[in-house]
């Protein structure tokens, strides 16, 4: 059974398209290595698809850590400390007691234990 993670960074106040690509490119290379990915931006849109309307910061944050939840793993992209979302997708995955991999660390030592 694939581990499944979820990929957590600023995403406010960055261009959209371009950080949507980012992550994408992040996807794919998790998934590469044998992961199932929960993308944020696919778990806010399937959202706004069967809902209708804008999300506010806070329903998506909600959408976002419902997804989070139902994953083993979280992967925090470089800056993710600036962003006040990622910080608490990070806290609430330690809470869960979820590996956190960080992008910006090197292949063998990129997990951490909160």
């Amino acid at each position: 059974m694939k581990k499944s993670i979820y990929i957590s960074g600023k995403i406010t106040g960055l261009d959209e398209q371009a950080t949507r690509e980012r992550f994408k490119k992040v996807q794919k290379e998790l998934e590469d290595k044998g992961y199932e990915v929960v993308n944020p931006f696919d778990t806010t849109d399937e959202f706004v698809k069967e809902f209708g309307g804008n999300l506010s910061w806070g329903k998506a944050m909600i959408c976002c850590l419902i997804s989070l939840n139902h994953c083993d793993e979280i992967y925090m992209l470089d800056g993710w400390a600036d962003s006040p979302g990622a910080r608490i997708e990070r806290d609430f995955a330690c809470r869960l007691g979820l590996v956190v991999r960080y992008e910006d660390l090197n292949e063998q030592s990129n997990s951490i234990q909160c």
